[in-house]
């Protein structure tokens, strides 16, 4: 019997990242926090939800079972994802910050207008 797995799984993921700059951060009556041991940072916070329609002879297995086996896969998926993302964000991060040229280009991207599409990400949460 063919069940078209590809069919029965619904992604969404969102991922925020968050520029940290000591520097930048102030206390009450604006005062520069001055702790020079202190490094900027980016921080990203990813949700994920993933519904499955699961199919046969699988469906007879208890929910807990299949869960704790989905979220496992789950999580090695996203640490070899993010080992990727991060490793490549520091290549971009490298070049952007010794060429002038990849700056005006990686810059002209960013003003292209945002679709309705890709702003409406995980509209369903």
């Amino acid at each position: 019997e063919k069940v078209n797995l590809n069919d029965r799984f619904d992604f969404c993921v969102k991922t925020t990242l968050t520029w940290e700059d000591p520097l930048t951060q102030t206390n009450s009556a604006n005062d520069i926090e001055d702790d020079s041991s202190m490094g900027c940072s980016i921080t990203a916070e990813t949700y994920i939800n993933v519904d499955v329609d699961v199919p046969r002879p699988f469906s007879s297995l208890p929910k807990m079972v299949l869960e704790k086996t989905g979220n496992a896969a789950m999580g090695v998926s996203l640490k070899l994802i993010q080992g990727t993302f991060v490793d490549n964000l520091a290549k971009d991060y490298a070049k952007w910050a010794t060429d002038l040229e990849y700056r005006k280009y990686r810059a002209s991207l960013s003003e292209k207008e945002v679709t309705k599409e890709n702003s409406e990400v995980c509209a369903k949460q």
